[in-house]
């Protein structure tokens, strides 16, 4: 029996099926996500859990320790911060984030060790810390999700001599993520090394945000304070010697000069294959992922209207499954 005819059935029985995780929600603000004073369960989730946790409104801190729930959601004006000074986090769950913000509080950069599991974004902010440098977002070992914009911030509307970031290292797998980080109000921002072939994700910079090149990755559009730039891959000075007409250039302190050693490629972000979602080039089990965000997200990407019908929802299902088997 082939790999397909094992997989495919699976595939279509996990469609069919409803959510089968049961919610609790936060009752405390600024309780920790570990004590089950701040849940409705009245108790925090343990190995094996198969539970999803929102935040609701309100805010929820973190020392440094491990969270066992199946998956944490930080809902609209929800918000996951640190409770003391460098925590790192670790999931052995799911991290969404949905509408709702992630951010430092403290000195020392917050965290964040998926250990390979998922971190959904289909909406809301990661701010890192107020005035110095080293109060940053630090996302390791994780697998996005997601087609949302994703505002990435600093946490103070005055651009301050030194500032924080929120840093993806390379343990970070983008592919799964089809959306925009939207980098604004003095914030620094490096994703991880990426490929041309897996580039997935849409990068604007603006305002007063600004756009770590210390390592070679690519995405598939780059918008700098309203400046498309073109297919192609650029250094720090080849990107600031674009003349997008009339000597209109990107401004330089929207791409940082410390550590500048990297360059951007600049993919066309569209694929002529359907169920290609995952825009590589080739329709494979890689694209499982981003259809179901895509789907799941309503998005309208052309990749993931196997019916062409002109609107991605759950008719595209079957001619996705077909597409991928081959038939």
């Amino acid at each position: 029996m082939t790999l397909k005819r094992l997989v495919l059935p699976a595939l279509m029985a996990l469609f069919a099926l409803p959510s089968i995780l049961n919610a609790e929600t936060a009752v405390t603000d600024n309780g920790d996500i570990n004590d089950g004073a701040t849940w409705t369960l009245g108790a925090a989730p343990v190995v094996g859990d198969t539970q999803q946790w929102d935040t609701g409104a309100l805010t929820l801190k973190t020392i440094t320790q491990t969270w066992e729930g199946q998956e944490l959601r930080v809902q609209t004006d929800g918000r996951l911060a640190t409770g003391a000074a460098g925590p790192t986090l670790t999931f052995n769950g799911d991290l969404t984030l949905d509408g709702g913000t992630i951010t430092v509080l403290n000195n020392i950069p917050f965290i964040i060790d998926l250990q390979g599991n998922n971190f959904t974004l289909n909406s809301g902010s990661l701010i890192s810390g107020r005035l110095n440098n080293g109060r940053d977002i630090v996302i390791a070992n994780a697998s996005l999700l997601g087609n949302g914009t994703i505002f990435v911030e600093g946490g103070f509307p005055v651009m301050p001599v030194d500032r924080s970031a929120v840093i993806f290292q390379d343990t970070v797998n983008t592919t799964g993520f089809s959306g925009t980080f939207n980098v604004n109000r003095t914030a620094n921002f490096f994703p991880p090394a990426i490929l041309p072939a897996d580039a997935s994700f849409a990068v604007e910079v603006l305002g007063s945000g600004q756009l770590g090149l210390t390592k070679d990755y690519a995405v598939t559009s780059a918008v700098f304070d309203g400046l498309s730039v073109a297919p192609g891959t650029y250094t720090r000075d080849e990107l600031l010697a674009i003349d997008f007409g009339g000597g209109v250039f990107i401004n330089s302190n929207r791409i940082l000069a410390a550590g500048a050693v990297g360059t951007l490629t600049v993919v066309s972000g569209t694929s002529t294959l359907l169920g290609d979602v995952d825009l590589s080039g080739t329709v494979d089990f890689l694209d499982i992922a981003p259809f179901i965000a895509v789907l799941a997200g309503g998005t309208n990407q052309a990749e993931a209207d196997c019916d062409e019908n002109g609107t991605v929802d759950f008719l595209d299902i079957s001619p996705f499954i077909a597409i991928l088997s081959g038939s």
